[in-house]
């Protein structure tokens, strides 16, 4: 074909192919100078004017341009030159390139920069995406949640909304990551256009971008608490060691008001509380900022099989010692009267909270996948894992509950108040002890790491920061949010310095505080009313 802009050009004539077909069957066009026009090839897709040029080996006398045209068109839907007309193939072959090259920087700029990173092997694909369902949700909330509604009724439900309903979203999920090749919001906007629907369903993406790094705000402040009892287990388990009785009871010498009342010590401490969470969310960003493959792929590799060799470890521990009969009596025996419309709820946002559904974590990890893979048995395994965790970690808590008459619907303080004095009256309870409070550190870290990665992520896709600003700003972010969740506390500390300089209130007290996690920035408190001892000063 002649370049764009030949001067000797007819830019006035214009051929239609059904018109000039139609024309050259009556005799009515001159086939040969229909030949060295220019053609408008809008109605084939592009917009671009080309000239189509006479081929050597072709006789244009004898071309009727009508069916050359028909027959380009047809080859132009399907995208393939080998069988158009040899006067237009050249055109063709020009023209297709274009609409390759143009699709290309169309789909880069609807979809967003990508990473450029990606996992090494399936396996790596399916521990890490398994961390990010393993977490919290079933290692503490799960048992919670079964104590407190009846236990068999709740589980039966919840396993069939995770098979039903929680693994088709699953496999949808990772589809959206793996088409995409890039954050949330890019691959949701890269599959819509694809799809031919509203690149708007890419604000999705963007929900749920927002509502992951809202989770890891307040899910770290809870992971800060299960490091201070993984230091408090250890340091005694150290003790127990120095003392020459390694397989003694956890806490010993501790009455049980005493093991309950550390949870309320640990409150009234904003400074432990603060200390606790950032050396978590330390620990997190760290791993972000190395990447895919240095940073997540590696912490899963060695922290999932960790994981499981402990939760396998105390279910066995609690059969031999705890009361394993009663336990799967109550965990899978059901009792359909309690299977109330709130306890279906709780079972279905158990469900898709435990499966880290909704807030595109499962999309980011699915964008890093670089080869073909079979997605379904991948999804398939990931619910089945994650289902296996929820029910195993109430084999390992509840047969210890049972054992010495606690019970199972303490409610959230089962964990951090209930077990810790179940470990004190059993043998190795030091040792198992702080292995449980390990194992549950573990499920926080790999799970808090999907919950970062997805704001990284968008980052790096949406605004084209690296990763680590991106997973500076974020993770900093996440860590100011803190002071919201700590409100009360604060509150509860600055009235103990009240109290500790003798300031007598004479009316009612208020505390004010202005949150703002974004400047970091904390008004504090307005005491009213109040006056110190023999000073009439107002504060």
């Amino acid at each position: 074909p002649h370049p764009l802009g030949d001067e000797d050009r007819l830019e006035d004539h214009v051929v239609d192919g059904a018109a000039a077909k139609a024309a050259s069957q009556e005799g009515g066009v001159d086939a040969h100078r229909v030949s060295r026009q220019p053609v408008e090839v809008g109605h084939l897709g592009l917009d671009p004017r080309l000239e189509l040029g006479r081929r050597p080996d072709v006789d244009a006398s004898v071309v009727d341009m009508g069916d050359a045209l028909a027959s380009t068109a047809e080859c132009w839907k399907r995208g393939l030159a080998s069988r158009a007309h040899p006067c237009l193939k050249p055109a063709l072959q020009a023209m297709l390139r274009h609409r390759r090259t143009r699709g290309k920087k169309e789909n880069m700029v609807a979809a967003g920069k990508t990473t450029g990173e990606g996992w090494s092997s399936r396996s790596a694909f399916i521990l890490a995406a398994v961390g990010a369902a393993v977490g919290l949700g079933n290692i503490w909330r799960f048992p919670t949640l079964a104590g407190e509604s009846g236990g068999g009724a709740f589980v039966i439900f919840y396993i069939a909304c995770v098979f039903l309903l929680g693994l088709p979203l699953v496999l949808s999920e990772i589809f959206i990551g793996r088409v995409g090749q890039t954050d949330a919001v890019g691959s949701i906007r890269r599959v819509a256009q694809e799809s031919k629907a509203s690149t708007n369903w890419s604000i999705f993406g963007g929900i749920g971008a927002v509502a992951a790094f809202l989770i890891v705000s307040f899910y770290s402040v809870v992971a800060g608490w299960v490091l201070y009892y993984a230091g408090v287990m250890g340091w005694d388990l150290l003790q127990a060691i120095g003392s020459g009785d390694p397989f003694r009871g956890a806490l010993a010498g501790e009455s049980q008001a005493d093991i309950q009342g550390r949870l309320t010590s640990m409150f009234a401490s904003w400074e432990l509380l603060l200390a606790m969470h950032f050396a978590f969310m330390g620990l997190t960003l760290y791993i972000i900022a190395r990447g895919v493959s240095s940073g997540i792929e590696k912490a899963a590799t060695y922290l999932m099989p960790a994981f499981f060799v402990l939760l396998v470890g105390l279910v066995i521990y609690g059969a031999i010692e705890g009361d394993i009969g009663e336990a799967a009596t109550f965990l899978f025996t059901p009792d359909w009267s309690k299977l109330t419309p709130q306890v279906m709820n709780s079972a279905l946002g158990q469900a898709l909270f435990s499966l880290s559904l909704g807030v595109a974590g499962l999309i980011t990890y699915g964008s890093y996948i670089k080869e073909k893979s079979n997605l379904g048995g991948t999804a398939a395994m990931i619910s089945i894992a994650d289902t296996l965790v929820a029910l195993l970690a109430g084999l390992m808590i509840f047969p210890i509950v049972f054992a010495v008459g606690l019970d199972p619907a303490a409610g959230p303080t089962l964990v951090f108040q209930t077990l810790p004095f179940a470990f004190q009256t059993m043998p190795a309870g030091a040792l198992f002890g702080f292995l449980f409070f390990v194992l549950i550190l573990v499920a926080a870290v790999t799970s808090s790491i999907s919950l970062l990665e997805v704001p990284t992520a968008w980052g790096i896709g949406e605004l084209g920061w690296s990763r680590r600003t991106s997973a500076l700003i974020f993770g900093v972010g996440a860590f100011l949010q803190y002071i919201a969740f700590c409100e009360e506390t604060i509150e509860l500390h600055l009235r103990r310095i009240v109290r500790q300089k003798r300031i007598v209130s004479r009316g009612s007290t208020h505390t004010a505080f202005n949150l703002f996690s974004g400047s970091a920035r904390v008004h504090a408190g307005i005491y009213r009313d109040a006056a110190v001892e023999r000073t009439p000063r107002r504060h």
